[in-house]
């Protein structure tokens, strides 16, 4: 390839004469042009021997725009190629030599284009964002219409990494209007709307975009794009349970995926075998999924993959090979982790991008209204310039002469002071997101830093009302103390959560749970402040699957949201909770009779620090950030949450999220170790003085641990049986596995139960957690009731306090 090139290079280079050199730069131009889609390597080749013949034509601004031209197409193939920091810096100095040389809008708006796809491609959404937006700009003042489809394109993909497809529809639509006859813009458009039709669940829409996306690409005549379309088309026709018409889609792709498209048999079969699935015939799906994954390590599978992950998981678990399941189980969750953490990072940025345009825009419109107002004023000056002149005055004409030379001095310093001023406003918005993510990383920092303490306090207040010695004055005093620190608890948990969102940090971990359990759970914490309302209170709970894949503690949090504006908001009447599986879905319904949301205000309320009124912010407390947190959370987990209210007439929430059922595991037995010693690792004394008091009746004798080798010094001296650890403290520290590995060594070793409590960080950690061996890896926050069952140790013989705080950090 390296001789080719050079061959290349020597050939095109070779002409003396400037006329000459030229077409022949002209020639190689075009020739790297047509070659970028389908070889991006050969394009990048003639590129830069493009590059240097534009460095031999005279110098000037045809030399100039030359050079600019040459290093555009150099850093669009080095992105094709897949490398965006090699691009970038080509692509900055073909903009510099481009905007220096005066070249046409279409060259620059060509060059930020391909900025942006290699910002975008590196993470950088923002400025990608920028690039697009200007580069539509740009084409639109061109009349560039093809330009102008290519850029909302990219704007759309944007929307649609964040997983936003009501915007990338939107999009995706103008492209579509846009594309005109061109085939190749037309089919990537109508592609694209097809897929994000199907996300939406709109499948007999998205069948029709797929349809003229196959027009498009049998008119360029390209194999692989029609079998791609095929594909896509059969997959929605299975989804809309058209399951005949998706097997025939699916075939024909597979007739036609033959050389340069032969890479897509495999996404053909998994369509197939989702098909075998819809019908039933398991032993059917199951060999056809072997094909679509044949010869593939399941470790390291693309997202396109993740639907027939998702697949195989069902199939295999319900044929009884267990291993197999959970292998593409593992799989689907891998690339489903990876697509959630790619759209809250990108949600972030976005939201980010919105506020730095509008303050931009604000900004810039002050600037062109003054600019308008000492526009006026010129013209108002020549007028009177033109009145004075016919008057006749020599003397006071040299006088208007000053004050049109002034004017005009004036209307270019005003200019230059908008050019400059776009230019601060790129710097001070970078320095505005500096400190925005300054700011929500000091809120974590410092709620985290507050939980710890606070979670000792609770814990110890929940220990003093457990204790039957204490008297009614002094119960009633901690309860008001206890009350209190919860409240405080809550408005840490959602300052944290909040950063967590504006930073794009925010993780959904999925493990199988009993969601019939959690919603009981969940409406049992919250009966007994409806029933001090003397509020009626009630839960519904239609058959749901036994065990699903989820995010156990954000859809807890997000029902106890919802419970607790219920009854806040609700003074006489009822509070309700509905649960039932819908198509594949889990719909909950929260409905009070309480004071009702306007019509006009229904959305805001999803707004963080949004309130209806100041006379309900006084009357009932709260920050306004729940409902946004609930918002947040329930389409990180895939799905979303509206409300239905009028005024005075109460409210029903509706929380709509994907149902992925799993099978349900062997039960493991767990042997009984009452009389025991049990060994604690953990470092706070506090929090060890809680854990004593809570377990006294269960564990019999306690041990506590403050570091791995004190640990291990007590596992080695035997009489132990079991070890609860908190891992949150170790996980800490710069090496954080190497003193847990060493505990669960010496447990393993002892042949001894271990058990780890943790806080879920990312689906990376929690994996190199399992592989320590715990016989528990327990995710917090966890009710000490399940820590005692966990354990194998018998509950106490009368009620005690379950103490949450306790395992809550």
């Amino acid at each position: 390839m390296q001789l080719r090139r050079a061959a290349i290079a020597t050939l095109l280079v070779s002409s003396i004469s400037a006329p000459a050199l030229a077409a022949d730069f002209d020639t190689t131009i075009a020739a790297s042009k047509a070659a970028m889609m389908a070889n991006p390597a050969e394009a990048f080749a003639r590129a830069e021997a493009a590059d240097r013949m534009a460095a031999r034509l005279p110098p000037g601004r045809p030399r100039a725009i030359a050079e600019a031209t040459a290093e555009w197409l150099e850093g669009e193939a080095a992105g094709r190629l897949d490398r965006p920091a090699d691009a970038l810096p080509r692509l900055e100095t073909a903009l510099r030599k481009a905007r220096t040389a005066g070249a046409g809008d279409k060259l620059v708006a060509d060059i930020l284009l391909s900025r942006g796809w290699s910002e975008g491609t590196l993470g950088r959404v923002q400025p990608a964002l920028r690039d697009f937006q200007n580069a539509y700009s740009l084409y639109r003042r061109a009349g560039e219409q093809r330009g102008q489809a290519k850029a909302l394109q990219n704007i759309g993909g944007i929307y649609h990494d964040a997983g936003d497809d009501e915007h990338s529809l939107a999009y995706y639509s103008q492209v579509a209007e846009l594309a005109g006859d061109d085939p190749a813009i037309g089919l990537a458009a109508r592609n694209n709307l097809g897929e994000t039709l199907k996300a939406l669940g709109r499948y007999h829409a998205a069948q029709d975009e797929y349809r003229q996306a196959l027009v498009a690409a049998r008119r360029l005549g390209s194999n692989l794009l029609e079998v791609r379309i095929l594909t896509n088309l059969a997959s929605a026709q299975v989804h809309d349970g058209e399951i005949a018409a998706g097997e025939a889609s699916a075939r024909r792709a597979l007739a036609l995926a033959r050389g340069e498209a032969a890479g897509e048999r495999p996404f053909a079969i998994g369509v197939l075998a989702l098909a075998a699935e819809r019908r039933g015939d398991l032993a059917d799906a199951a060999r056809l999924l072997d094909m679509t994954f044949a010869g593939r390590d399941l470790e390291q599978t693309p997202l396109s993959f993740r639907d027939f992950h998702e697949s195989a998981s069902r199939v295999y678990a319900r044929l009884g090979q267990d291993r197999l399941a959970y292998r593409h189980l593992s799989a689907f969750k891998r690339l489903d982790d990876g697509a959630r953490a790619l759209a809250a990072s990108t949600n972030a940025a976005l939201m980010g991008a919105r506020f730095d345009f509008a303050n931009q825009r604000s900004r810039i419109s002050d600037l062109k209204a003054g600019q308008a107002r000492r526009d006026r004023q010129l013209a108002e000056s020549r007028a009177r310039y033109q009145t004075i002149l016919f008057t006749g005055a020599l003397g006071a004409g040299g006088v208007v002469l000053l004050v049109m030379l002034v004017s005009l001095l004036s209307l270019r310093r005003s200019r230059n002071e908008v050019r400059l001023a776009n230019t601060q406003l790129s710097d001070s918005n970078e320095s505005l997101a500096k400190a925005l993510r300054a700011k929500s990383e000091f809120l974590a920092t410092t709620s985290h830093e507050i939980r710890t303490p606070l979670n000792g306090i609770l814990g110890m207040t929940q220990v003093m009302l457990a204790d039957p010695r204490v008297g009614p004055d002094f119960r009633e005093r901690i309860e008001i103390v206890h009350g209190a620190g919860e409240t405080m608890r809550a408005l840490v948990d959602d300052i944290l959560d909040i950063a967590k969102i504006e930073n794009g940090n925010l993780e959904i971990t999925l493990a199988p749970f009993d969601p019939a359990e959690l919603i009981r759970a969940a409406v049992r914490f919250w009966r007994g402040p409806a029933e001090d309302k003397g509020l009626a209170y009630a839960a519904e709970l239609a058959p749901l699957p036994p065990l699903i894949l989820g995010d156990e503690t954000r859809l807890r949090q997000v029902l106890s949201n919802l419970l607790s504006n219920a009854v806040k908001f609700t003074p006489a009447g009822a509070v309700s909770l509905r649960a039932e599986a819908v198509d594949g879905r889990l719909v909950i319904l929260v409905t009070d009779s309480g004071i009702g949301i306007s019509e006009s205000e229904q959305e805001a309320i999803f707004e963080r620090f949004y309130q209806v009124d100041g006379g309900t912010t006084r009357q009932f407390g709260g920050t306004g950030l729940g409902l946004a947190i609930c918002r947040h959370l329930t389409v990180a987990m895939g799905g979303g949450i509206t409300v239905e209210s009028a005024l005075g007439g109460g409210s029903i929430f509706r929380i709509d999220l994907p149902l992925q059922v799993v099978a349900p595991p062997a039960d493991l037995p767990v042997a009984s170790f009452i009389g025991d010693t049990l060994l604690i690792v953990e470092p706070n004394l506090l929090a060890q003085r809680i854990v004593a008091k809570a377990l006294r009746e269960t564990a019999g004798d306690i041990l506590f641990a403050d570091t791995g080798s004190a640990a291990g010094a007590l596992i080695r001296g035997g009489g132990i049986s079991r070890v609860l650890v908190q891992a949150d403290h170790f996980l800490q520290a710069d090496d954080s596995m190497a003193e847990l590995r060493r505990i669960a060594e010496s447990a393993r070793a002892a042949g001894l139960f271990l058990m780890l409590l943790h806080t879920p960080i990312d689906s990376v950690m929690d994996d190199a957690l399992r592989a320590l061996g715990a016989d528990r890896l327990v995710a917090k926050p966890v009710a000490m009731k399940d820590v005692i069952a966990g354990l194998g140790l018998a509950p106490p013989e009368r009620p005690r306090s379950l103490v949450p705080a306790l395992m809550e950090n």
